[in-house]
């Protein structure tokens, strides 16, 4: 994974921020991110031959990939003022994103080889997974491959094929486990109204559950086979290839596992961990077998597949450059291009290993997530702090039946040792700054540097990596829909009467 990093002044200024006061800011809002006039387009696949020779291929996809980054994405290198190398500074709002041709590459060759194409995303924040411009890429992606075409062998040199245009897209709301049932069918019907051009279904799944549960595998398997086959016209046991297409950390190579019904790929927690794509069969068969030894009954048609009918195409985890600040906040362009980036990090888009402040995604978390504080002061990690908070506050703690017994032992020693931390440092009652958020986290974990100071740095690791596994249950709800109607009008092009 390659990115443009902060710049130190950026890193400087959201340092100071961190002593900057929460503010009630509007909630998470992310429908700029459907506003097709905004947000840049992915890069095409130029044109190519199979008369080329892999130099000439090679430097065609170089030069339009250079084309995009200069046109689309204003990228542009400047000399450092100090160090005197060459740098690549791009606008303030645009968020972290993919800067290595040979992840687009692969992402290019998936969609070629696909029928159909999975978005993954995650059913917290699925829309921060699943922008407009991912889907606009593969419903207009042009495949020059020419699969099912002939070329005429007297064609001038180098023959090209004609481009087939555009792929239908379904969107995977993966983790659903993880968010209300209610919240993620609102999600499902706002996604299928957003992208009614494009998008021919929505389907909800938590690999977990597909891993531990035959009934859950067998299912979500006729229910996105079914929607394939529908959507392509395709009937069993026709041949049919899905590309799943995903950002980092949206558990995509979990979820490929999970519909499998076996470990085809290595799951690991550093974002982009998959360098190239790869193609692995369906197995219905097996998920019949395993559901019908279980005392399941599941869908019929399952029947009809056979083993090498469905077959799935991974895709390295591509990390989608967007515009826009996720949101409002005064004119400073340097709290923009932080708050831009900040959810990025909050959701395991950006590896953390390489996140140089936590500032700017607490605030994101605090201001604009509703119910965050609540939902981390009640999640099993950070509950002491909760605790700790509610004794500041002066709030009589119910003690539940069996509670006494647990709080026992070693663990609830250091989580004692911990409370009195807080208050002997001052830091029980709810944090006012992301500074003092991190501090107290800090504090309670016994996190601090060589002077005896909260080491924040370690403690902010240690809260987004607790909201990216799931630990702190939180999510955002879908926009309203007078705010859809409001985005999709500003894409509309304006028509002169004259």
């Amino acid at each position: 994974i390659r990115f443009i990093n902060l710049s130190q002044a950026e890193v400087d200024h959201a340092k100071a921020l961190g002593t900057v006061p929460f503010s009630e800011a509007s909630p998470l809002s992310l429908q700029s991110l459907l506003d097709k006039t905004r947000q840049p387009a992915l890069p095409n696949r130029p044109r190519w031959s199979y008369d080329w020779t892999p130099e000439e291929l090679a430097t065609s996809e170089r030069e339009g990939f250079e084309t995009w980054l200069s046109e689309s994405i204003h990228v542009e290198e400047r000399q450092h003022p100090t160090k005197g190398h060459m740098q690549m500074e791009v606008p303030k709002a645009l968020s972290y994103f993919e800067t290595n041709l040979n992840i687009y590459r692969q992402l290019w060759r998936v969609v070629e080889r696909s029928d159909i194409v999975a978005v993954i995303t995650d059913a917290r924040i699925p829309l921060a997974h699943c922008p407009c411009n991912i889907v606009d890429f593969v419903a207009t992606f042009c495949d020059y491959s020419g699969r099912g075409q002939t070329l005429d062998e007297d064609a001038p040199h180098p023959r090209f094929h004609e481009a087939v245009v555009g792929k239908p897209v379904v969107i995977i709301l993966n983790k659903a486990d993880l968010v209300p049932a209610s919240v993620v069918e609102d999600w499902r019907q706002f996604l299928l109204t957003a992208y009614s051009e494009s998008v021919v279904g929505v389907l909800a799944v938590s690999s977990q559950q597909l891993r531990t549960d035959p009934a859950s595998r067998a299912a979500f398997d006729a229910d996105l086979i079914r929607t394939v086959r529908t959507s392509l016209g395709v009937e069993a046991p026709g041949k049919v290839a899905i590309g799943l297409v995903g950002q980092p950390s949206v558990g995509k190579s979990s979820l490929l596992n999970g519909i499998v019904g076996h470990k085809v790929v290595s799951v690991k927690r550093t974002p982009g961990h998959t360098k190239h794509f790869q193609t692995h069969f369906l197995d219905c068969e097996g998920a019949l077998q395993s559901a019908r030894q279980s005392g399941i009954e599941v869908d019929p048609s399952l029947s009809k597949e056979d083993s090498r009918s469905v077959m799935l195409v991974d895709c390295p985890g591509l990390v989608i450059p967007t515009m826009g600040c996720t949101v409002e906040v005064e004119a400073d362009p340097i709290r923009q291009t932080l708050l831009s980036k900040a959810l990025q990090v909050a959701t395991g888009v950006f590896p953390q290993a390489r996140t140089r402040e936590y500032y700017s995604s607490v605030r994101l978390l605090m201001e604009a997530v509703p119910g965050f504080w609540e939902a981390f002061i009640t999640s099993k990690p950070f509950a002491p702090l909760g605790k700790a908070y509610r004794l500041a506050q002066g709030i009589e703690e119910t003690v539940e039946e069996g509670d006494a017994e647990g709080e026992e032992g070693e663990e609830g020693v250091e989580e004692e040792e911990g409370i009195q931390r807080l208050f002997h440092h001052g830091v029980a009652g709810i944090p006012h700054t992301p500074h003092a958020f991190l501090a107290s986290v800090a504090t309670y974990k016994n996190f601090l540097n060589k002077g005896g100071a909260p080491d924040v740095h370690r403690a902010g690791h240690a809260v987004l990596k607790a909201c990216v596994d799931g630990k702190v249950a939180f999510h955002v709800p879908p926009p309203p829909p007078e705010t859809q109607v409001e985005t999709q009008a500003q894409a509309q092009p304006e028509v002169s009467d004259s």
